[in-house]
């Protein structure tokens, strides 16, 4: 749901699953939640589905 990881993913274009995945990797674990990072998840969820949470964004500022 997170839009950020859906532009990403419009942003590679046509590449294998196998490079999406080590791109995906490295945005997200390897700049986003990278060591020197204080990573906080936006999360929500519906009126009918009150304990089934998703993720909205990422707040990743630098420590």
């Amino acid at each position: 749901m997170d839009w950020e990881f859906v532009a990403f993913q419009r942003n590679l274009g046509d590449v294998t699953d196998e490079e999406a995945c080590r791109a995906i990797e490295a945005k997200f674990f390897g700049e986003m939640c990278a060591a020197d990072r204080e990573v906080a998840f936006y999360v929500g969820n519906q009126a009918k589905r009150v304990n089934v949470f998703s993720v909205l964004g990422v707040y990743w500022p630098k420590r």
